[in-house]
């Protein structure tokens, strides 16, 4: 009987920590949490031209980074809310992380024999789209120019245990990334160190450079 009344303190803990979280999290500013609608709202900068001129092999690569983390500097747009405040986020509105890719899915890409670049990311599907003043939410397809076709299927990937490790920021990837807490399961790191995977803003449909804009995170379905 005690253990069972211990069971039940545990999980009413949990259900108030959470519910602590979500209040913490919609409190900021860069950070907006509509639990009732399942979907998180980050202030953000865009930059169209940075994204289509950068030349280094992570070309093609960082759709949603938090202005500061590593990879800000070649991504198309900048948040100014952090990829640990998005993950946690994610999980106070109910998505469930994948973490299903591990440090070698990036890190053994080359590796022909390794099977974790090969993986796609895993976790709760989440509908990633941008809008700005006077304009309604555009989503991936009509950001990007896909060269190879495939689509997005954004999923929440998590993986956690690589934020301070990596510190890369990565919100949204476009191929299945471990460093980013949500990523593109239409492709894989294979697919991306091989060329068979790429991406061109449509430049015509987005605003100009440092324009302020919103990234829309809606939570679709569980995993």
């Amino acid at each position: 009987m005690m253990w069972l009344y211990g069971v039940v303190l545990s999980a009413s803990a949990q259900v108030k920590e959470g519910r602590h979280l979500a209040h913490e999290v919609m409190r900021k500013a860069e950070i907006q949490v509509d639990s009732v609608g399942k979907k998180i709202i980050l202030s953000a900068k865009i930059y169209p031209s940075k994204f289509n001129a950068w030349t280094s092999w992570t070309k093609h690569h960082h759709f949603v980074v938090w202005k500061n983390g590593r990879a800000a500097h070649n991504a198309l747009i900048e948040t100014d809310a952090s990829d640990l405040q998005v993950l946690e986020a994610l999980l106070a509105i109910g998505a469930v992380a994948g973490n299903n890719l591990t440090a070698d899915t990036w890190e053994k890409r080359a590796e022909r024999s390794n099977p974790e670049p090969d993986k796609r990311v895993e976790g709760s599907t989440i509908e990633v789209s941008v809008a700005w003043d006077g304009q309604s939410p555009l989503s991936a397809d009509n950001i990007f120019e896909d060269k190879f076709g495939k689509g997005f299927l954004f999923k929440f990937g998590g993986h956690k245990d690589l934020i301070p490790i990596w510190k890369s920021g990565c919100i949204v990837c476009l191929q299945s990334c471990p460093g980013g807490r949500i990523s593109n399961a239409n492709y894989t790191m294979r697919d991306y160190y091989d060329g068979r995977s790429k991406f061109e803003v449509q430049r015509a449909n987005l605003p100009q450079d440092g324009k302020e804009v919103q990234v829309i995170l809606k939570l679709q379905t569980a995993p």
